[in-house]
């Protein structure tokens, strides 16, 4: 057997072999995740759900040394094929994984946390950048990132966007004349507070939504089959050629985020600064209505910065995830902040996950490598 099988043989096929085995048994790894440090970390302390399948929350331990476990046999597999390539790969990402220096209850994610050589902000990284599975120093990083994704922006704007989403929403009941507009056919996304927080998943940790994929098994008798398969494919073309969409990998999302009058979503931070979230406007609360209030507040605050001007003429912006960043929704004119499920009152819009602009194509393939879609026979519903 020639010299190069046999390193083969011995040293990568094992790890390939342990790599499956990992893929093959989430819901195992999903059990060791609960009782290993879910949720101790010092950013879950800030803002932490108790969903099982978050990576944002739960499960970055078990995502940290799955990636740090594969990526020797990944560097030298790209190594093996690709020489040239591989040489001109840059070693931020091995070097950032390698240097994470976590602990068992997660309390301790990177030791280049704290640094950012590239950041354009004065204050201290360290209260405002904290993301809970990967740091890649090295970055360029500020909070409000909407310029450096122009053909993002240009593609969502040039495009019937709003149109297409909620043509398919209607198709599938969940948005239109209907009571409540299918609520109850939302996922109500985890938050501390148990705050009305309600996401429509089209690709959900990496993985797209079957109920979109295959829309026939869940159409109402009542719709027109050929009328929802034209919209939900338009939906899934427009979602599928995003310009710098962060695809096959876990840390990519596509949704419709709805909330109402008295939601407040604690300061958070994403699980990694490579990827860049999208915001696009698909619905403000109507201010003709009877019970809108002229002194409710709405707003993100991401960092430093702080957005508080959706409206139709700015209807999309980017920012950087990985910076601690909150929504809030008050009404003024109610003192008790009771959650209002009122349909006209709700705030709506399309979340989606970019990858870094800075990011080296091979870079990109060696993240979705080391992080795939998360698959599990349980129901995976929630975003990270």
């Amino acid at each position: 057997m020639p010299i190069l099988s046999l390193i083969y043989y011995y040293f990568y096929y094992p790890n390939i072999k342990r790599y499956n085995n990992n893929n093959n048994n989430n819901d195992e790894i999903i059990e060791q995740e609960k009782g290993v440090g879910g949720g101790k970390s010092h950013q879950a302390q800030i803002s932490s759900c108790n969903n099982p399948l978050c990576i944002r929350c739960v499960r970055y331990g078990y995502l940290q040394k799955n990636a740090k476990s594969k990526l020797s046999w990944i560097l030298w597999d790209f190594k093996t094929r690709s020489p040239s390539k591989f040489s001109s790969l840059n070693q931020r990402i091995p070097n950032s994984i390698q240097q994470h220096i976590g602990s068992s209850d997660g309390s301790s994610r990177n030791s280049n946390s704290n640094s950012n050589s590239n950041n354009n902000n004065s204050s201290s990284p360290l209260l405002l950048q904290d993301p809970t599975v990967l740091m890649v120093s090295d970055l360029p990083s500020k909070e409000i990132i909407t310029d450096w994704h122009q053909n993002t922006c240009e593609y969502l704007s040039q495009r019937p966007t709003r149109r297409i989403v909620f043509d398919a929403l209607q198709s599938l009941c969940l948005y239109g004349d209907y009571d409540g507009w299918g609520d109850n056919d939302w996922t109500e996304n985890d938050s501390p507070h148990g705050q009305s927080w309600k996401v429509f998943h089209i690709l959900n940790q990496g993985s797209w939504n079957p109920i979109l994929l295959d829309e026939d098994e869940h159409v109402d008798n009542n719709n027109d089959n050929t009328a929802c398969q034209k919209n939900t494919k338009l939906l899934l073309d427009l979602a599928r050629n995003i310009p710098g969409l962060l695809d096959n990998c876990i840390f990519g999302n596509i949704f419709i985020s709805k909330i109402y009058p008295g939601t407040k979503i604690e300061s958070h931070c994403g699980p990694t600064n490579v990827r860049h979230r999208l915001q696009f406007l698909l619905k403000m609360p109507d201010k003709s209505s009877s019970s809108s209030s002229s002194s409710s507040e709405l707003f993100l605050s991401v960092g430093n910065e702080k957005i508080s001007y959706w409206d139709v003429h700015r209807d999309l912006f980017i920012f950087d995830d990985s910076f601690f960043h909150s929504v809030t929704y008050n009404d003024h004119d109610d003192e008790t902040q009771m959650i209002k499920e009122e349909p006209e009152q709700a705030r709506i819009v399309l979340i989606i996950d970019l990858w870094h602009p800075n990011l080296q194509d091979m870079e990109k393939t060696l993240l979705q490598q080391l992080y795939p879609p998360f698959t599990t026979s349980s129901d995976s519903k929630k975003i990270s």
